[in-house]
């Protein structure tokens, strides 16, 4: 017999705890005071009392505390560990203890100095930055108990069973943006833990100049959900037909459109798309995967006609890579097979920098022409093979118009790959260059005959 966890709702205002209530006229009916014993120093460090909040569930219960930003969760792991006390260490001692090697082991000696310091509190972030090994790892400890909080970005929240007895959410924010009432909801639903507790809890930190908005956030009905397919010219809708096609789900445009009848776009059919029945978009996308060299289609009747992916077509969709440019990349990528430069990183960052940056860069040309001053030999020397010699960045500096051709592309492509130039390390430990990513995609696009 399955019981319904109970969840109740919080929001927090400066030291005050507030009950979620929409009967209440403002929403929310007073809890309690939240019991500080701050020195001075902690009251600086940790204006939102998350100290304070963590340590009246942890290291018995677990507890997940959402943070705006992947650096701002690590800070934050690192600030409560600061303050912890010592007891915490004895906490399944012996179970952190391999967790920290197990951490060390995935990543070929090394690990994050962040966990290194905060995992034997029985505290880990949780973000994209981890490799797949090591965010299996924290899993698995926090569903163990071996690890009590995560400090984790809303990631998290979406399609991982990672569970609390409380939640708290230290900003109203994800970025920049104030949250939605589905990602609110996202976020406080890991609250409570079926079979384990009865009721969950979760905190929604505020301050005094969000009240309002907050009010709107918790009390209003959640936003309607409708298909995304048509999105963005239909983006969707190709992706999913270029998918189906080329994992062999489907392999006529009647099984697509089979398909598709299942999906939430045929139910709200008539309210997204007035213009075209689905079985008219079903062969315009397939027509704009044909054109572009994506499909193919072999001889028959339209609707039972046999359907596969073409080489291009596979490594499009196995590589994840934008349908609007693939072609495009394609030829770009070829091109570059041809005088490859590997001295530096900065001749294959270029050749995956997404073509959408170019209308997002936006260079001071004087700036932008001593940096590339100090670019080496071998830099520069990429730079007047892909058409950027000094003399056109000159020209751009100095004010001097020049002619819109393809030269300008590249030039803009360029300057979004070169700024600024800097192999990230991971905060685990491990080395992550951006263009490492790119370079699956890269093999994909380039070694298509290997599929």
């Amino acid at each position: 017999m399955h019981i319904q966890v109970q969840l109740k709702e919080y929001v927090k205002l400066q030291d005050v705890l507030y009950e979620i209530d929409p009967k209440e006229e403002e929403c929310f009916r007073l809890s309690r005071h939240l019991k500080v014993e701050y020195s001075s120093n902690m009251q600086k460090m940790d204006p939102d009392h998350l100290i304070a909040l963590v340590t009246e569930v942890i290291p018995v219960n677990s507890c997940l505390l959402f943070c705006p930003t992947k650096k701002n969760c690590e800070n934050v792991a690192e600030m409560i560990c600061k303050y912890l006390k010592k007891v915490f260490l004895q906490h399944r001692e012996k179970e952190k203890v391999n967790l920290l090697n197990e951490l060390k082991s995935v990543g070929n000696g090394t690990m994050c100095p962040v966990l290194k310091r905060t995992v034997p509190y029985g505290v880990a972030y949780h973000h994209s930055g981890l490799t797949s090994d090591e965010r299996k790892l924290i899993e698995e400890a926090y569903s163990a108990g071996t690890l009590c909080l995560l400090t984790c970005t809303s990631t998290l929240a979406a399609g991982i069973n990672l569970p609390a007895r409380r939640v708290i959410l230290r900003s109203a924010y994800v970025a920049t943006d104030f949250l939605k009432r589905s990602q609110y909801k996202q976020m406080v639903g890991r609250a409570g833990r079926a079979g384990i507790d009865l009721s969950g809890e979760s905190i929604l930190i505020l301050q005094e100049r969000d009240k309002q908005l907050a009010k709107e956030l918790v009390c209003k009905p959640t936003e309607n959900c409708y298909s995304n397919l048509l999105h963005d010219n239909g983006k969707g809708m190709l992706c999913l037909m270029l998918s189906l096609i080329g994992l062999s789900i489907t392999r006529t445009l009647g099984e697509i459109r089979d398909f598709l009848s299942c999906t939430l776009f045929s139910v709200q059919e008539e309210q997204i798309c007035r213009e075209k029945c689905l079985w008219d978009i079903v062969k315009d996308s397939l027509d704009f995967l044909t054109q572009k060299g994506l499909v193919k289609t072999a001889a028959g009747k339209e609707e039972d006609a046999l359907l596969e992916v073409t080489m291009l077509g596979r490594a499009t969709f196995k590589g994840s890579i934008d349908l609007t440019n693939c072609d495009v990349l394609y030829r770009d990528l070829s091109r570059g097979l041809e005088g490859l430069m590997l001295n530096s990183f900065l001749h294959l960052i270029y050749l995956v920098t997404p073509y959408e940056m170019v209308t997002q860069c936006k260079p001071d040309w004087m700036i932008y022409f001593r940096q590339f001053t100090q670019l080496t030999a071998a830099e520069q020397k990429m730079s007047t093979a892909i058409g950027v010699p000094e003399s056109f960045i000159a020209r751009k500096a100095s004010g001097q118009s020049v002619k819109k051709q393809k030269k300008t592309r590249n030039l803009t492509v360029w300057i979004s790959s070169s700024k600024p130039l800097t192999v990230a390390r991971n905060p685990q430990g491990s080395r992550q260059c951006g263009c490492e990513q790119a370079v699956s995609g890269f093999r994909a696009l380039v070694s298509t005959e290997r599929d």
